[in-house]
């Protein structure tokens, strides 16, 4: 089963059709594109790509950050630096 993360759709014939047309429509709004009843792909709009890759960035230096090794850590006072 498909679950549509949007509220605007699209088919893979009317994309083909007129791309321009359906990213205008979109106005800056995820689009869900469709073949044949199933979800294929998603149009997101650059500024929600940036802030996803982000946050996806954020979430991966945590997940380093957790799992670093503090065996060999020294404390260090930042105003003797």
């Amino acid at each position: 089963m498909n679950i549509n993360h949007a509220s605007l759709y699209s088919s893979v014939s009317d994309l083909r059709k007129s791309p321009t047309r359906i990213i205008k429509e979109a106005k800056q709004e995820v689009t869900a594109i469709f073949n044949h009843g199933d979800l294929v792909s998603y149009l997101v709009p650059p500024k929600l790509l940036d802030e996803l890759l982000e946050m996806k960035a954020d979430k991966e230096a945590l997940e380093r950050i957790k799992n670093m090794d503090l065996s060999q850590a020294v404390d260090v006072n930042i105003d003797e630096l």
